[in-house]
């Protein structure tokens, strides 16, 4: 008996073993399958990564491009603006030259009359049409209000340039 007792033991000690190798066997496979799983998942994640670096720089790149060109634009539309303003400056002292002109050849022998007065009557149909044109060269290049209206008092002798002002800025 104690023989078939220990022919029982041994083979219980070898299914065990055999049992304990496979188990380790499948526990390595195991750990290699989830260390290819996770390198593979790595590789993956640090394309995306590459993809989305790229991706960012390229985008960067254009925002850089783009933001030089509105720049140089807002410098060139300086520039614009100051040969705009000198040009309307120019319209309304042409303007006012013509204006003067034309009072001149209506009377070629009277001499050139002064400008308005508080006491003179209000100005003539012509004397508004060239102060509102006047004031809109002015408005055009930037000039302000103010501005506009002491040029239209002082320059063209209109005595209450206000309501010329106030047609020209209102946008009527």
């Amino acid at each position: 008996m104690r023989a078939i007792i220990a022919s029982a033991e041994n083979m219980a000690a070898a299914i065990r073993r055999d049992a304990e190798q496979d188990a380790q066997n499948r526990r390595r496979e195991t750990e290699a399958e989830a260390q290819r799983y996770l390198d593979e998942a790595r590789r993956r994640a640090d394309e995306l990564v590459a993809e989305r670096v790229r991706r960012i720089s390229e985008l960067s790149d254009l925002i850089v491009e783009r933001t030089e060109s509105i720049l140089e634009r807002l410098d060139q539309a300086e520039a614009v603006k100051a040969q705009l303003e000198q040009l309307v400056r120019a319209l309304g002292a042409t303007a006012t030259r013509v204006a003067n002109e034309a009072r001149q050849d209506e009377t070629p022998e009277a001499p050139l009359p002064p400008p308005l007065s508080q006491e003179q009557s209000e100005p003539s149909p012509d004397d508004l049409d060239t102060a509102r044109l006047v004031a809109l060269q002015m408005a055009v290049a930037g000039a302000a209000r103010d501005e506009v209206e002491t040029h239209l008092a002082r320059d063209l002798g209109i005595p209450d340039p206000r309501p010329v002002i106030e047609d020209v800025f209102s946008g009527r």
